[in-house]
């Protein structure tokens, strides 16, 4: 059986997931080549970016011979006493929307 154990979903939160988007540095960067990568265009940011992603997401899997993947979420950074560290992450995705 082939497992593909950490895929992360990504979302902008514009239909209400509770996740969000917010590239700099690195992500900035890289953010044409990500999109690329899923086969999307710079303008599916604009649009149900969620619904598109997950398309996109699940050809791929299909597409993969993958027997099944593991779906993760993205916590925002933390400190060591639990706090977040507010405006340092560049996306977030809740667990319930995963």
């Amino acid at each position: 059986m082939r497992i593909d154990c950490h895929v992360h979903v990504i979302g902008t939160g514009k239909t209400g997931s509770g996740c969000w988007y917010r590239p700099r540095g690195l992500t900035r960067i890289g953010e044409p080549f990500l999109l690329r990568s899923m086969g999307l265009a710079a303008s599916a940011l604009r649009e149900d970016f969620e619904a598109i992603y997950e398309a996109a997401l699940l050809e791929q899997i299909r597409a993969s011979g993958l027997d099944a993947a593991v779906v993760l979420a993205q916590e925002e950074p933390y400190r060591d006493d639990g706090t977040v560290i507010a405006d340092t992450g560049s996306f977030y995705v809740p667990n319930d929307y995963v």
